[in-house]
């Protein structure tokens, strides 16, 4: 046999190795449903061992397999449980935990939310990851729960373990109409007494029964107010809560008053309407209105939660009380602020809106040079103040006044001038 046949047949045998070795080893298929095969054996150990992971989800999700209980999609949200508890260590059912971003405000919608079972467990599924929240324990004669908690990982299912709650009041009542029914949908908001001028603590809306529940509250003093559409509003008074009594429920009944509707105009001194105008009616349930601060903050209050006049500047408003603690505050773009009441039945208010005036002009030091980022502040009419702060070039403008006499104020780091 020639040489190059030797070299051949050589290189030959050579490439069948290399197939062979390549070739992956077969073994019989998993049974349906079964334990995988000897291939994938040492993987479903590692898995099995460390947790279900995303990999694991996924398969048993394609192999048509129903997950666990609150077990999820690992490609994308996650879960968080956890077993609430008395100060005693026994189960407390029917509380809610809710999960928020941000700040917790009244009315704020969870973005999820699970009530605990008879065994205290509370699961909230669904979750988005890499976001950070805070969670919300409420509801009973408990004390209001919260906690700040990391962004959760994708497909993870954290257990927080068990939380004790310590014991509080709640607040518990009805909301009747005028003749007595109950009155469904009324929106009832609840005030800390020892906070003057903040806004609702909690606020919720009662059921068919005109029923309400208002939980979680500690020693303190508490004001309940209910209202609706085209009622007057009802207030409970002050609520003492002392700090050495039991811990409990307090039951509530609220009856809303007949009212009457308000008819008016809101117009610009010239006697046409104002466009973009907005009226609220300041009784109770109020909106949160910071009383003392500059007009632009009250302004943008008004616009927020007022509503629309029509287009001549005509508006109707129900459910005035007339007490003599009705107002009428309305605000525009580029207006001031303007409020009136109180009001009787008979009463059609007009409401004149004036145009805003503003004061501009520069701080400089005593080199004459321009003063960046001192405090300027205008004191006016009443106590009203507007502020700024100068520019670069020791610019400042001050928005938002009435007519009238202002006392201007510049405040630097190396003194106050006036």
């Amino acid at each position: 046999m020639s040489r190059t046949a030797w070299i051949l047949g050589a290189a030959l045998l050579l490439l069948l190795g290399l197939l062979w070795l390549l070739e992956p080893a077969s073994g019989p298929p998993p049974r349906e449903g079964g334990d995988p095969g000897a291939a994938d054996g040492a993987a479903s150990g590692a898995a099995a061992s460390a947790g279900p992971g995303p990999d694991r989800l996924r398969r048993e999700s394609a192999s048509g397999a129903s997950p666990a209980p609150g077990r999820l999609d690992g490609d994308r949200k996650a879960a968080l449980a956890l077993r609430i508890l008395d100060p005693e260590g026994r189960p407390v059912a029917g509380l809610e935990a809710q999960l928020h971003e941000g700040p917790i405000l009244a009315g704020a919608v969870p973005l999820a939310r699970a009530r605990s079972d008879a065994s205290g467990r509370a699961v909230l599924q669904d979750l988005p990851p890499a976001r950070a929240f805070r969670l919300r324990i409420t509801g009973g004669p408990w004390l209001e729960e919260q906690r700040e908690l990391p962004p959760l990982v994708p497909g993870e299912e954290r257990d927080l373990g068990e939380l004790r709650l310590s014991p509080g009041f709640l607040l518990r009542g009805t909301v009747l109409g005028p003749r007595g029914a109950p009155e469904e949908g009324a929106r009832v908001l609840l005030y800390d007494r020892e906070q003057p001028g903040a806004g609702p603590r909690e606020e919720t809306r009662t059921d068919a029964e005109g029923r309400f529940a208002l939980g979680g509250l500690g020693p303190g003093i508490w004001e309940v107010q209910a209202g609706a559409p085209g009622r007057s509003p009802a207030r409970s008074g002050p609520l003492l809560l002392p700090p050495g009594e039991a811990r409990g429920v307090r039951e509530l009944e609220l009856v809303l008053g007949e009212g009457f509707s308000l008819r008016g105009r809101v117009l610009d001194p010239a006697g046409a309407a104002v466009p973009g105008a907005r009226l609220l009616l300041w009784n109770l349930p109020r909106p949160f209105l910071p009383w003392g601060s500059p007009p632009e903050a009250l302004r943008r209050a008004i616009l927020d939660q007022g509503r629309a006049p029509g287009p001549d500047g005509a508006f109707e408003l129900a459910g005035v009380e007339g007490r003599g603690r009705d107002r009428i505050l309305a605000a525009a773009p580029g207006f001031l602020p303007q409020e009136a009441g109180p009001f009787h039945p008979e009463d059609e208010p007009l409401l004149v809106l004036q145009p805003e005036l503003a004061l501009a002009g520069r701080i400089l030091d005593p080199k004459g040079l321009a003063a960046a980022g001192a405090r300027v502040r205008a004191l006016g009419p009443g106590g009203l103040q507007a502020e700024a702060r100068s520019g670069r070039d020791g610019s400042f403008r001050l928005p938002g006044l009435s007519p009238g006499s202002w006392t201007l104020e510049a405040a630097a780091p190396a003194g106050a001038v006036r």
